[in-house]
């Protein structure tokens, strides 16, 4: 029985890929819109545009992993972004304490997912061999 060989993501080009998205996508995708609503949460209470504009990032970084557009270059820019909101509430004197701890949990473990999804090339170990 003969196989097909396998692609990698820049051979499968863009485009909506269900068929690429493991368990590990999708809890990527609700661990970074989990922070994306409870940024937009804090920017309603507070009005301060970069709590805005950082929920929009969330969700554009969820539409670009389902679009297939890039992703380990997400990833890439992923880390850097969600440290820095981490180092950023840190250096404002942690604001919104309990929804902020909360936050930087969620984004903590966010960190760590990202990290692997990186480091593996996207490719989590799966059960199908």
């Amino acid at each position: 029985m003969a196989t097909q060989p396998s692609r990698t993501l820049s051979q499968e080009g863009f485009g909506f890929r269900m068929d690429s998205l493991t368990w590990l996508h999708w809890a990527t995708a609700a661990l970074a819109a989990i922070t994306g609503l409870v940024h937009v949460y804090v920017y309603t209470l507070n009005g301060t545009l970069p709590f805005l504009f950082a929920g929009i990032i969330f969700f554009a970084a969820i539409l670009a992993m389902f679009l297939n557009i890039y992703r380990r270059l997400v990833y890439a820019i992923g880390i850097p972004f969600v440290a820095g909101q981490i180092a950023i509430w840190l250096l404002a004197g942690m604001p919104y304490f309990t929804i902020g701890v909360f936050d930087k949990a969620v984004q903590v473990v966010l960190l760590v997912v990202l990290g692997y999804l990186l480091y593996t090339g996207d490719s989590p170990v799966s059960s199908e061999q």
